[in-house]
Order: C-alpha cells, then sequence, then structure tokens
C-alpha cells in the first residue's frame, strides 16, 4: 500500500518515483526493475522510497489511482458528457500509457488496475449512471461490471498491440453487451 501524506515534498518525490517508473518501463520491462535502480533514476534514496511506497506494486497501483483521479477530474467538468463520451474519455486517458499498460500485463498486475477502478467505484457510479437504480443489489453488480469493463477492454487493445481507437475499443465493448443481453 502507498502511504502518500498530502505534504508538498511527498508529493514531489512520489511523483518523481512514478515519473521515473513509467518512463523506465520504455526500456526495461517490470520484472527487471527494482526499488535500487529505480530509486537511482529518479534520484531519490531507498528509505524516501520506502516512506511513500511498500514495494514496486505499490508504485503501479497509485500510478493507476493517478490516471482514474485525473480523467474523472475532467470527465466531472462536463457534466452532460454521456456514457459513451466518458468512456471513451477513459479509455483515452489510459491508452496514453501504453509502457504502463504493457508492464501491468506482462508483470501479470491485472489485479493493479482493476482494484484501481474498484478504488474509484463512487466516481464510477455517479460519471456513469445517471438514472437511478432502485435495487441496490442490481447497482451494485452494474457497477462491478463497469469496474471490469474498463480494464478489460483495455487488455484486449494491449494483446492487440494498441492499434484500435478508443471509439473502436468502445463499440466492441457495446457491441459485446448487446449480444450478452441477447444470450442472458
Amino acid at each position: 500500500m502507498y502511504h502518500i501524506v498530502e505534504d508538498q515534498r511527498a508529493r514531489r518525490s512520489s511523483n518523481r518515483i512514478v515519473y521515473g517508473l513509467e518512463e523506465s518501463l520504455g526500456s526495461v520491462s517490470i520484472g527487471e526493475m527494482t526499488v535500487s535502480r529505480l530509486c537511482a533514476q529518479c534520484g531519490v534514496s531507498r528509505a524516501t522510497f520506502y516512506r511513500l511506497f511498500d514495494n514496486l506494486t505499490d508504485v503501479l497501483a497509485y500510478r493507476c489511482d493517478q490516471i482514474l483521479d485525473e480523467a474523472a477530474a475532467r470527465v466531472c467538468r462536463k457534466p452532460d458528457s454521456s456514457p459513451r463520451e466518458t468512456s471513451i474519455f477513459i479509455l483515452k486517458s489510459w491508452m496514453q500509457h501504453p509502457a504502463l499498460m504493457k508492464a501491468l500485463m506482462d508483470g501479470r498486475y491485472l489485479e493493479v488496475l482493476y482494484q484501481s477502478h474498484i478504488n474509484h467505484l463512487d466516481t464510477i457510479r455517479k460519471l456513469f449512471l445517471k438514472a437511478e437504480v432502485k435495487n441496490k443489489k442490481t447497482m451494485d453488480i452494474l457497477v462491478q461490471h463497469l469496474c471490469l469493463l474498463l480494464p478489460g477492454s483495455l487488455i484486449i487493445w494491449q494483446r492487440n498491440g494498441g492499434t484500435e481507437t478508443a471509439e473502436e475499443i468502445y463499440e466492441q465493448a457495446a457491441n459485446s453487451f448487446r449480444i450478452l443481453s441477447q444470450i442472458l
């Protein structure tokens, strides 16, 4: 778990670590990355690293949470956005980080991506579910599906070499849900 306090120095150090890792992932696989290597590249001490993060997985988790926080903040400024526009925007936000996506897949850290979406359940509920769903259990299942849909779509995009646009991914996901609704 990461331990970032609301302190300018801690934020600055954590951002150096996070951006250093993301930059490194363009040339080094996540499996080759070590805390020592990352600290040397970022110019932070191991003590600073361990004050902020328990391990490299925490750095990935923090970056994923940052990406979703930034995307949600931008989408919230457009309260009239449709679920389609919101989905495409969030997909595009993730697609701007192909090295991170590759690291999450190659290092088998997909749980980090999924957990980041779970950490943002309330935001996802507000962004996507404009209509009231009266049954709480139905609402919970629906939000869980949304939390799986975005990471799942990104996994397919990464496996396909990152060639599809966010709009194409959205249409493929929407079509798959239409098919599922016919099957179920």
